[in-house]
């Protein structure tokens, strides 16, 4: 998979990033992003709050269309337990938004080849909100060991 078909796998959510995945359910499509992007606490808090139920999150999808970069912002409702589903572990910084079906990403794609270099991270860094071009907000991180920075989680 190229960087440009990862951007369209990538979504931004409010100030963070997601990643948009689609399992066999033809009713929804689902983002795993970062917990801490809806906890209003300190960091370092132990049990840290959510924002609350019926809180706007803005949703921006990118879609390829004739060379260019087209950013779609979508209003997220968010409800626990409904559409918004953290780690129940507070250390696992992760959460699963539920959102209506999106067409083009129940395709998995597989290679052959299985080196260390051919895995990413992706997403929209801060860095690079002033981007004109909405292309240009969304980074690639290659990751030179993935396995071992997974099992370090």
């Amino acid at each position: 998979m190229s960087h440009n078909e990862l951007k369209k796998h990538t979504v931004k959510v409010g100030s963070g990033s997601g990643c948009l995945f689609q399992p066999m359910d033809e009713g929804y499509t689902y983002i795993l992003t970062a917990k801490h992007l809806f906890q209003t606490d300190e960091p370092k808090a132990e049990n840290r709050a959510y924002v609350e139920n019926g809180s706007e999150i803005m949703l921006t999808f990118q879609y390829h269309d004739n060379d260019e970069w087209i950013e779609d912002p979508v209003p997220f409702i968010l409800e626990i337990g409904v559409n918004f589903f953290p780690h129940e572990k507070a250390q696992v910084d992760a959460v699963i938004l539920k959102i209506p079906y999106k067409e083009g990403f129940d395709n998995i794609f597989i290679r052959d080849t299985n080196t260390a270099d051919t895995f990413y991270l992706c997403g929209f860094p801060g860095r690079l909100n002033d981007e004109d071009e909405p292309g240009n907000k969304y980074t690639p991180y290659a990751i030179i060991d993935f396995f071992r920075f997974w099992q370090s989680l």
